[in-house]
């Protein structure tokens, strides 16, 4: 029986996530109170990127592509500032993503 529920090693623990939101090679999981998106983040490469996201923002991705532009745009501004690079990547997919 397949179940939304995966399990992952993050810090060296084992945690419990949930898909909660999937679509065009992007998908939301949740681990504990936390939220994050998962997206290839390049220009003109693959760049997998695994980001956290607040609640208000997966309001707004889900809510249409209007609010995933200002979402995705306000987390490259975000990640700029904490001196990261957002075209490089920090997460690699074990399976499809968005499906």
């Amino acid at each position: 029986m397949k179940t939304d529920h995966e399990y992952i090693i993050s810090q060296g623990e084992i945690v419990q996530e949930k898909k909660i939101y999937a679509l065009n090679g992007m998908e939301i999981v949740r681990r504990g109170d936390a939220y994050f998106v998962r997206y290839d983040g390049g220009a003109h490469q693959v760049c997998w990127r695994e980001d956290q996201i607040s609640r208000e923002e997966l309001e707004q991705i889900k809510a249409g592509r209007t609010g995933q532009y200002d979402v995705f745009l306000a987390l490259q501004k975000r990640i700029i500032s904490l001196g990261e690079d957002p075209y490089k990547s920090n997460w690699i997919p074990l399976g499809p993503v968005g499906e």
